[in-house]
């Protein structure tokens, strides 16, 4: 066991990223939601993006939620035009 406060941001949203993978999986939930991203560098966000775009079409819906503008715009300029849509709050 490994306790989940104790991981880097990072880990902790690859942690979340795997479990939502593996409950969408087994129940055909098909929607992804990670919050804190404002706690990824550059690198590890646009790592992120990229892993989400190659897998988009296992979800309806995407839900990313960060306190960082640049994060939040580059999520908006990387989703695919016409199948997703950005919900900011």
């Amino acid at each position: 066991m490994i306790n989940y406060k104790s991981l880097s941001k990072g880990e902790q949203l690859r942690a979340a990223y795997v479990l939502m993978s593996m409950f969408n999986a087994l129940n055909q939930f098909r929607i992804l939601m990670l919050d804190n991203l404002d706690g990824l560098d550059d690198a590890s966000c646009q790592m992120l993006f990229g892993l989400i775009e190659r897998d988009l079409e296992d979800y309806d819906h995407v839900f990313l939620a960060s306190a960082n503008e640049s994060l939040e715009r580059e999520a908006k300029a990387s989703a695919v035009s016409g199948e997703a849509k950005i919900i900011t709050f």
